[in-house]
C-alpha cells in the first residue's frame, strides 16, 4: 500500500502552494458537510444546497477550479445550472462534474453517460477522493486562465 505522499487519492494529496477551491451544490446537507470535512484542510471548499446560490456565488466573481454539482437540485436542477454558468464563461465547461443517486431515469443516465466525469451516489470515501482528485487535475484549453476569465465575466 502506498503512503498518502504517493497516492493522489489520500488526504494531503493535494499541492499545498497552489491552493484549489472548490464549490460543491447539493441538496443533501450532510454531504455538504462530508465534502467539507474531507476536503476542508487541503481545499478551499465553498458548499451551498441551491444552484441558485451556486450561480450567484460565480456571477458574483468566485472563481473555482472545480464545482461538483447533484444532478437533482431543488428549484434549478444541476443540468441547468450547467447551462446557465458555461454560457457566459465556457471555461467552466471544464470544472463542472455531477454526481447523482443511483435511482435517475434514463434521461439522467444518458446526460451523465455525455458528461466527462460524474460519481454516482452512494459511493466509498476512497472513490469521492479519487473523483475530486480527476476533477481538479482536468487539463484547461490553453488561454482558459482564471485571469481570462475574470477578465471577461459580465452578469448572468
Amino acid at each position: 500500500m502506498k503512503s498518502s505522499e504517493q497516492d493522489p487519492t489520500q488526504a494531503g494529496s493535494f499541492e499545498a502552494s497552489d491552493c484549489k477551491r472548490m464549490l460543491v451544490v447539493d441538496g443533501e446537507i450532510t454531504l455538504l458537510h462530508l465534502f467539507d470535512r474531507v476536503f476542508g484542510r487541503e481545499l478551499q471548499v465553498v458548499t451551498t444546497s441551491t444552484a441558485e446560490d451556486a450561480r450567484a456565488l460565480v456571477s458574483g466573481g468566485r472563481v473555482f477550479d472545480a464545482i461538483i454539482v447533484d444532478l437533482h437540485l431543488p428549484g434549478m436542477g444541476g443540468r441547468e445550472l450547467l447551462n446557465q454558468l458555461v454560457a457566459p464563461y465556457p471555461v467552466l465547461g471544464r470544472r463542472v462534474a455531477f454526481i447523482s443517486g443511483d435511482r435517475d431515469g434514463a434521461e439522467a443516465r444518458a446526460f451523465l453517460a455525455s458528461v466527462r466525469i460524474h460519481l454516482t451516489k452512494p459511493f466509498e470515501l476512497d472513490r469521492l477522493r479519487s473523483f475530486v482528485v480527476d476533477v481538479l487535475r482536468r487539463p484547461s484549453r490553453v488561454g482558459d486562465s482564471d485571469a481570462a476569465f475574470r477578465a471577461s465575466r459580465v452578469a448572468l
